[in-house]
């Protein structure tokens, strides 16, 4: 699990870093978060590292989300500022989900054969 730690951190904080609004201090937080969720739930399973990486970047995505809606939360209203907010705010999640479908697909390309892509 160390080592797992050691070789995707990096990665982790990265993905998390372009969904945080290049805030540094939150993406290292939710990187934090992140495997320290991991680490508690699956520490005494045996998985493959294919697996673990793809529930690291699950997890990390479902915090991005989570974190960017409980910030993010201000009570509706009429004008156009608002409207543009909540917006904004959509398109913030609709990114993570969208890399975070990028990085599933690029990982199931890296497992299929030359021959088969």
């Amino acid at each position: 699990m160390d080592a797992l730690y050691r070789e995707y951190s990096g990665k982790i904080f990265d993905f998390l870093y372009k969904y945080s609004s290049g805030n540094p201090e939150i993406a290292m937080d939710l990187m934090q978060d992140t495997f320290l969720n991991f680490f508690r739930k699956y520490s005494d399973t045996d998985i493959d590292q294919e697996q673990a990486i793809r529930l690291l970047y699950t997890i990390a995505r479902n915090r991005s989300i989570n974190y960017s809606r409980k910030f993010s939360t201000v009570k509706e209203s009429g004008n156009s500022e608002m409207q543009e907010f909540q917006e904004q705010k959509l398109s913030f999640v609709r990114k993570a989900e969208l890399k975070d479908l990028e990085e599933r697909l690029l990982v199931c390309l890296d497992e299929l054969e030359e021959d088969e892509k």
